[in-house]
């Protein structure tokens, strides 16, 4: 069991715990003050050290000074007088010194000179090489254009002997003339063979076929002369018109607009879509002829 402190006790026992703190706090404030009174101490011990050894310092030299005899021995102090004694005539020895350097001076700017001409010919028979070089070059580059130009027009000529008419024609074409897309639409039949389909129709198309609605316009692609505006069983109603010696025929259209001999520019309505003649459906069916000589019109015009 616990043993219960009557009061006394504790009051005795609080007054006991409270006097060792207090001396316990007393020993850490001497031991304190211990340490900072050796470290006081040795600082002025440290100081005065110092002074000490500065005061024999400035001693020893205030003694050398006044008894200098004893530090160098006669024979120094006389070999030192008569050195100091000893007359130099500073001009004899600037005048030899100027001489020496102005033939120094002399010396390289020769040598310099030499080898600046040797540096100026040198340069100068490089520059005559490479302008030498420049116009060999030139030549060469030139002989080289001429012959590429020479090879591009053959190869041209060649290339143009091995066109076919067809590509010869459309070249004329393009070169001379310049055509206009006389009607939008979808492209039904091409240029060329194709599946017949009935009755009259033929399998070499001579022309293209452009399906549009019944009565949509039909512009000229080209300026010139109506030769013929008529009708026939297989292109209906059909127009031609004459470039001087370029043929388009315009055919199977609904109502014609012009008569022949009318003068047409490019771009004028000559005709309406329709489906006459030899048609499965309303169209323009267009040809292009340079010398009764038949002209794939996709070639010539972008439709």
């Amino acid at each position: 069991m616990e043993r219960v402190l009557s009061d006394e006790e504790k009051i005795r026992r609080a007054i006991e715990i409270s006097q060792r703190r207090n001396n316990r706090y007393r020993v850490t404030n001497i031991q304190k003050e211990n340490i900072t009174n050796n470290k006081k101490e040795y600082k002025l011990f440290k100081r005065m050290f110092v002074q000490i050894i500065i005061c024999i310092l400035i001693y020893s030299g205030f003694y050398l000074v006044s008894n200098r005899n004893y530090i160098f021995s006669a024979e120094i102090i006389d070999k030192t007088n008569s050195i100091l004694s000893y007359d130099i005539d500073f001009k004899e020895f600037y005048d030899k010194g100027k001489e020496k350097i102005n033939s120094f001076i002399e010396k390289w700017k020769e040598q310099n000179n030499v080898d600046i001409n040797q540096q100026s010919d040198n340069q100068n028979e490089n520059i005559n090489n490479e302008a030498n070089n420049n116009q060999d070059k030139e030549n060469n580059n030139v002989e080289k254009e001429d012959k590429s130009n020479s090879s591009a027009n053959s190869e041209k000529e060649s290339n143009k002997k091995n066109l076919s008419q067809m590509e010869k024609d459309v070249e004329y074409l393009k070169s001379k003339y310049n055509f206009k897309k006389p009607l939008k639409g979808r492209k039904s039949s091409r240029f060329g063979e194709r599946e017949v389909l009935v009755k009259g129709m033929t399998s070499n198309h001579k022309g293209i076929d452009i399906a549009a609605k019944k009565g949509t316009k039909i512009k000229a692609a080209i300026d010139g002369q109506v030769e013929a505006a008529s009708k026939n069983s297989q292109y209906g109603n059909y127009i031609k018109i004459k470039t001087d010696d370029v043929l388009t025929l315009y055919a199977h259209c609904k109502k014609l607009k012009v008569k022949k001999g009318d003068k047409i520019k490019k771009g004028d309505v000559i005709a309406t879509v329709g489906a006459t003649g030899v048609a499965t459906g309303p169209h323009l069916h267009f040809e292009i002829r340079l010398n009764n000589r038949y002209i794939n019109p996709e070639l010539i015009i972008n439709f």
